[in-house]
């Protein structure tokens, strides 16, 4: 909420139940600042159902961007206005992501995650792993109007399949070297 870019929706999708307290400060949140929009399931559909269902959520909206990150984790303070900069200066990048940080549940940090930044580069990682940290991510709402949702039957390698459906539809790719998240490790 304390991004340096404040114009946003944020979105958050509450996948099954959680305990009464963390309901009430989720609600005591989004009373306070109009940008927080929940969503609820009453069973726990996995991560590609709640992503696909927002998407679809802001499409009635119709936004230029659509960034994700975890529960857990921490965007950096000036994470949406780095990755929307880039994407205003580079128009054929379709999904951007960043470095992160690693922390522990105490949010010591245990490690840092760079991958390659170019769109070769990362084409060439993917065959042998996962060339985008997926909490990183922002994508060009064009993506999705296009039709593309992550697969809903898969519950760990959804983010890795939606680059292959990206890249096999000549899609741009780009890391960031800079750690824009603190990914949340445990």
């Amino acid at each position: 909420l304390d991004q340096s870019y404040s114009d946003f929706i944020f979105f958050i999708a509450i996948d099954g139940d959680i305990c009464h307290d963390l309901m009430s400060t989720l609600n005591f949140y989004a009373q306070a600042d109009e940008r927080i929009i929940l969503t609820k399931s009453s069973v726990n559909l996995g991560l590609s159902t709640c992503i696909n269902y927002i998407v679809d959520i802001a499409s009635q909206i119709s936004p230029q961007f659509f960034f994700r990150m975890d529960a857990d984790d921490v965007s950096c303070p000036n994470r949406l206005q780095k990755q929307v900069d880039y994407l205003r200066k580079n128009p054929m990048v379709s999904v951007l992501g960043s470095s992160l940080t690693e922390i522990d549940e105490n949010d010591v940090v245990v490690g840092h995650r760079k991958l390659p930044e170019t769109h070769q580069e990362i084409v060439e990682m993917l065959p042998k792993r996962c060339p985008i940290n997926h909490p990183t991510v922002v994508f060009r709402f064009d993506v999705f109007r296009r039709g593309f949702r992550y697969q809903d039957s898969l519950r760990n390698t959804q983010d890795y399949f939606m680059w292959i459906d990206l890249v096999k539809s000549d899609l741009q790719f780009a890391n960031l070297p800079e750690e824009l998240l603190q990914f949340r490790r445990v």
